[in-house]
């Protein structure tokens, strides 16, 4: 189990962020040629498992900032829409105070 945790440490060390599909043949070979065929296979499927993961963060921040940018124009139209209200609220208080005028008058 120890020797396990440290060729995933060797490999994360060696990857660098990068897939284990980035590294050269060679860095390869020497990696794998040291484990048994089950680590071999755990170690692909963890491998196959990060890649998923940094495709769905790819994906998310992606995501993220097309939201954030939603976000600003809805805070964009909202401002516009209160000083259209603040305009018509003051043009009905105009009639109404013109309409008062008339009345008395």
């Amino acid at each position: 189990m120890i020797l396990h945790y440290s060729l995933l440490y060797l490999i994360i060390l060696t990857c660098d962020g990068q897939s284990l599909k980035n590294l050269t043949y060679r860095s390869r070979l020497t990696i794998f040629s040291t484990m048994s065929t089950e680590n071999k296979s755990n170690i692909e499927v963890l491998e196959n498992k990060v890649e998923e993961l940094l495709a769905l963060s790819k994906k998310l921040s992606a995501e993220n900032v097309e939201l954030k940018q939603q976000l600003q124009d809805t805070k964009g139209d909202r401002a516009h829409l209160f000083e259209q209200k603040e305009q018509v609220r003051n043009q009905v208080e105009s009639m109404i105070t013109r309409l008062k005028t008339i009345e008395i008058a």
